[in-house]
């Protein structure tokens, strides 16, 4: 694990958040465990039977807190990295994932030289900024670590699901108090605008999608109740009719319905703006 450079007042936030999620019994496993099986279904259609060199994680609160991505990533790739501001949630998840390595700074200002590697796996971390440029660097700073013809998967909140966009269009401290969001959530975007600020950023759109079609609010309170009176049973029952709902991935709907936009993305150039298989001998 590494330490790098003095806090901020965001890193100071998730700091503070990262220990309070340490410090009292989880909630929300069931939606958590939906949430990672979805994501992770298509991650593993993705990437296929690939071997990555070096992959890099853009963030570690699910590993921190859960089980989280980790595991499955572990298949698909040598080397995982994974970054994170919050120091309290690096701790946890490095106990849990010792070969994980870790180190503590923020998506805009990475610890890495450019083009250190070959996918990078982003699930729902540049959605936590105040402000579009925010996300938009850090797609920037995203591309410039990846090689020539890596790729980057990558999960936003999705604005084209009209109970996402008023979600977002409430203030902040009144999401909170009326339990819309467990913690700060920022701009986001929809899935044409993710496809220019990825183009924008170098990045070649390969595939986007949908996904977590279940409507989050009645699934948080679902799982939170079966959790609370231990009906084990009942909660696979509802896991397994969350899960069908993935089937909307495929419907020409899908933009109404997910709560995340997915997209894979490749690296067309190198950082000195050469063309993928430009031979310049």
């Amino acid at each position: 694990m590494q330490n790098l450079g003095n806090k901020n007042v965001f890193e100071d936030y998730w700091d503070r958040l990262g220990k309070t999620w340490l410090g009292k019994r989880p909630i929300g496993e069931l939606w958590r465990r939906h949430n990672d099986a979805s994501v992770g279904a298509l991650l593993v259609g993705w990437l296929g039977n690939r071997s990555a060199s070096r992959l890099l994680k853009t963030d570690i609160f699910e590993e921190g807190i859960s089980k989280g991505l980790y595991p499955l990533l572990a298949t698909k790739a040598k080397l995982i990295f994974a970054i994170d501001v919050s120091m309290p949630l690096i701790r946890a998840a490095w106990g849990r994932y010792p070969s994980l390595r870790l180190v503590q700074c923020d998506v805009l200002k990475p610890a890495f030289l450019a083009e250190s590697f070959d996918v990078i796996v982003s699930t729902s971390t540049l959605d936590h900024f105040p402000a579009i440029t925010g996300l938009r660097e850090a797609l920037k700073s995203l591309s410039s670590l990846l090689a020539p013809g890596g790729e980057l998967f990558i999960t936003l909140d999705n604005l084209a699901n009209p109970i996402i966009a008023l979600r977002n269009a409430i203030p902040h401290e009144q999401r909170m108090r009326m339990g819309l969001t467990p913690y700060y959530v920022g701009a986001t975007c929809r899935p044409a605008q993710l496809n220019n600020y990825l183009i924008e950023a170098g990045l070649g759109v390969v595939e986007m999608t949908a996904v977590v079609h279940f409507p989050r609010m009645p699934g948080m309170l679902l799982g939170r109740l079966l959790e609370r009176y231990n009906c084990h049973r009942a909660a696979l029952r509802l896991l397994a009719m969350m899960q069908r709902f993935e089937a909307l991935s495929w419907a020409p709907t899908k933009y109404l319905t997910g709560h995340f936009i997915a997209a894979r993305a490749v690296k067309l150039y190198s950082n000195l703006h050469t063309p993928v298989g430009h031979n310049e001998a």
